[in-house]
Order: C-alpha cells, then sequence, then structure tokens
C-alpha cells in the first residue's frame, strides 16, 4: 500500500469529506450518519470515498465501503492504516 507523504490530522479528512460531500464541515460530527443524519445524497457519499481514496492512495473495497458510515469510521478506518495522525 502506497501512503501519501503527508499524513492529514482528523480536522483536516473533515474538510476533506465535507468538500466532496457538499456540506458545512460543521454538520460532520463523529456520529452523524452521512446518508441520513448529516443529509448526503448517496452520489455524494461515494464522491467523499473516491476523495479519500484518491488523496491517500488506498482503495477501499465494497465491503469496507459499506462500513464508512460516519466520520469516526472513516477515522478509525485511517486510523488503523496509519493514514492519518490522530
Amino acid at each position: 500500500m502506497i501512503t501519501t507523504a503527508v499524513k492529514l490530522t482528523s480536522h483536516e479528512v473533515r474538510a476533506l469529506l465535507a468538500a466532496a460531500m457538499e456540506v458545512s464541515i460543521d454538520k460532520i460530527s463523529d456520529s452523524a450518519r452521512f446518508v441520513g443524519d448529516v443529509g448526503v445524497s448517496s452520489i455524494n457519499a461515494i464522491a467523499a470515498l473516491l476523495a479519500l481514496e484518491e488523496n491517500f492512495q488506498v482503495e477501499i473495497s465494497d465491503e469496507e465501503a459499506e462500513n464508512l458510515m460516519t466520520f469516526h469510521d472513516v477515522e478509525t478506518f485511517l486510523v488503523e492504516r496509519k493514514l492519518i495522525v490522530n
């Protein structure tokens, strides 16, 4: 797995997701579900996953994607792979 040279912070990842999902960063709390609580369309949720894959040069499987429902899920996924600093 190839990782980025500079690791992002959790706040920077939150900002990346907010931009990809076209929502205010304030709407992305740790436990709010992207589709549903935040009001993100499924298309924008997919765009966010693609942004993560591109930014971190990592492939997210369909099974993994199904489990990335909240920011906490995404953060845990990235921390476990040592892709962000916590």
